[in-house]
């Protein structure tokens, strides 16, 4: 018995040396470190570090510099235009495009519903439908009459009711010179625009030029002020109006002559009077608007560059 388990033991000793040595045998023709020749070189440049993901200390700085990065204020300076006006429509729908929103909004007349629209929603699309809404009231009325100022001044309160000017999404300025010449920037909206547009009112759009008040606008911290006409050089009224076509003339001279940078916006509206097909001119207006709006983001990039 003892002979038996003593013969068992040394079958397997051998048996395990054996092994050994098979394996030695395989590892040394497959990988043998030490008789290579062959160098492995590391490049410091690309080392990675023990931690895994992103590496958070890039990304905060390239945050912080997104955030520190300052845009310009932008005010875009609206000249009055009646049904011209519409054009500027087009003019916020470009410029959302190139998403640039702007700051403040300077203007008056007609051209102020356009601004208050635009200044609640943000949005063009929101703009154009309820502007379209607004037309179909004022489809066949007079312009400058009292059943046309009672259509406005009932879809503002409508549309507003109690809100002032100064609670809107964009700051609205209105050019004012009820005592002296100043900037309207706060008040109940309604009364604001209803004073503005009508032309008997001594806050009316008619008693000044806007670009008087190009200085005012930049006290409020403004980087580019753009003024920009809708105005027809050229404009005449369907349903004879003395007293109104005089006040207009005055307007269409004074910024004609005024020899300052107007952008403007080119239509083909035969009447400033009569209510145009709104999508027609939108569509025509859309050659100017697009080198205003191409204008506009090139000087606001230079802005960033240079100051940034």
């Amino acid at each position: 018995m003892n002979r038996l388990f003593f013969l068992c033991i040394i079958f397997i000793i051998g048996a395990s040396c054996t092994l050994q040595r098979g394996s030695d045998s395989i590892f040394n023709e497959t990988v043998n470190l030490e008789s290579s020749n062959h160098k492995i070189e590391v490049d410091p440049s690309n080392e990675k570090d023990d931690t895994y993901g992103p590496n958070l200390a890039i990304e905060a700085e390239q945050t912080q510099n997104k955030i520190s990065q300052r845009k310009p204020v932008i005010a875009l300076d609206l000249v009055p235009a009646l049904y011209a006006s519409l054009g500027y429509i087009t003019l916020f729908r470009e410029l959302e495009k190139k998403k640039i929103y702007p700051n403040i909004i300077n203007t008056s007349g007609f051209s102020l519903v356009i601004a208050t629209l635009y200044a609640k929603y943000k949005s063009a699309s929101k703009l154009e439908w309820k502007v379209f809404a607004l037309l179909r009231q004022l489809k066949g009325l007079k312009v400058h009459t009292s059943d046309w100022y009672q259509k406005i001044e009932g879809f503002l309160k409508e549309e507003f009711k109690h809100t002032r000017i100064e609670q809107l999404k964009v700051l609205i300025t209105v050019p004012s010179s009820s005592v002296k010449r100043h900037l309207t920037t706060t008040g109940q909206l309604v009364k604001v625009v209803m004073q503005s547009i009508k032309i008997s009112s001594s806050n009316s759009f008619i008693n000044r030029p806007h670009y008087e008040y190009a200085h005012k606008i930049n006290a409020l911290g403004v980087d580019l002020n753009f003024l920009i006409s809708a105005f027809p050089d050229r404009f005449n009224f369907k349903i004879p109006n003395g007293f109104a076509w005089g006040l207009y003339t005055r307007v269409s001279g004074v910024f004609n002559g005024s020899g300052i940078e107007i952008l403007k916006i080119r239509n083909e509206i035969e009447f400033v009077d009569t209510l145009p097909n709104l999508s027609d001119l939108l569509i025509n207006t859309k050659s100017d608007v697009t080198f205003i709006s191409d204008k506009v983001s090139q000087d606001v990039e230079d802005w960033i560059n240079k100051n940034n």
